[in-house]
């Protein structure tokens, strides 16, 4: 839930007052996480927020690898609403990675996320400016402080 907020809280912090957006910020990650489908959020929340959450989820029954490649190949595609939610995902999964990772990421998967982040994020030219400034800002540091732990291994 907490990733959830950040979601949101992020993009209103970067000016986003559209409801639609927020609530699709907050909902960004049902689809894939619950059973619940773009119909459903669609016919409670809109088919403006369906359709911006719907861009942002990944097609779970392709491999890892795939759906990775495929938010690098379709970021430019995605509309300028799907774009701030999704680089906003990515700063609050950068952070999260150097706050809270799960034990059994290694320290060169936190440091191939990174770099997979910032092929998607350089796609989303129509995200806010400023938004992509934080991410930049959020990855340097982030980047850093993982480049450290490395050369102390």
């Amino acid at each position: 839930m907490n990733h959830l907020i950040e979601v949101a809280h992020l993009l209103t912090t970067h000016g986003v007052v559209d409801d639609e957006i927020l609530i699709a910020a907050v909902l960004h990650d049902v689809i894939e996480d619950t059973p619940a489908t773009a119909a459903e959020i669609a016919q409670r929340f809109g088919a403006r927020v369906a359709e911006i959450v719907e861009q942002v989820t990944d097609d779970e029954t392709l491999p890892l690898w795939e759906r990775k490649q495929r938010q690098i190949d379709t970021a430019s595609l995605l509309t300028p609403d799907a774009q701030q939610v999704r680089v906003a995902d990515k700063i609050s999964n950068l952070r999260g990675i150097l706050s809270s990772t799960p034990e059994h990421w290694s320290l060169a998967r936190k440091l191939a996320y990174y770099a997979w982040a910032e092929q998607v994020v350089s796609r989303c030219t129509a995200s806010l400016p400023s938004l992509r400034a934080t991410f930049v800002d959020v990855h340097a540091s982030g980047a850093a402080a993982l480049a450290l732990l490395k050369s102390s291994s």
